[in-house]
């Protein structure tokens, strides 16, 4: 059993989550805000589309050529994907949508490389008996880091906020 491959999975899973968790609440605002319903829709249309062509890419080229370097190369997207959402807030006017849309693609669409290859690594690295763990692992961190965002930035302010109220 190879728990190093495990733990580097877990610890990027997590740490991406954390960012999902964010960008889940901020794009879709972002992207209505820039160019209402219609940039909104096309862009998670075109990602939805991307991610499926890609996912499916992505398990070819894992197997090509590596498995590792096509995750390496899924989080680099989704880092590119960060950061062009960061830009597309400093920019303005018809620069500005093709930012937040190229970053939707990024962070929606070719992100999506590693779901097979990273299937495979965990499915490598820990025996049979083992394997629904260290699926349910990933799976559940991911999740947790994702509720961990939206406990501190939604829920604890609305919280605040409500305690605030006058009694009635």
């Amino acid at each position: 059993m190879r728990r190093r491959n495990v733990f580097i999975l877990l610890i990027s899973s997590v740490a991406l989550s954390l960012f999902r968790g964010a960008i889940a609440w901020i794009l879709p605002l972002h992207l209505a805000r820039m160019g209402g319903p219609v940039l909104l829709g096309v862009s998670f249309a075109a990602a939805n589309i991307d991610d499926t062509v890609i996912a499916f890419i992505g398990g070819f080229l894992g197997d090509r050529y590596g498995r590792k370097p096509v995750v390496i190369v899924s989080t680099a997207f989704y880092s590119v994907g960060c950061l062009l959402l960061a830009v597309s807030f400093l920019s303005s006017g018809l620069a500005s949508r093709v930012i937040v849309f190229l970053a939707t693609m990024c962070l929606y669409g070719m992100s999506g490389v590693s779901s097979g290859p990273g299937g495979a690594i965990i499915s490598e690295s820990v025996g049979e008996q083992n394997l629904g763990r260290a699926f349910s692992l990933i799976s559940t961190s991911s999740v947790a880091a994702r509720a961990m965002w939206v406990r501190k930035a939604i829920y604890r302010p609305l919280g605040d906020h409500v305690g605030q109220l006058p009694s009635q």
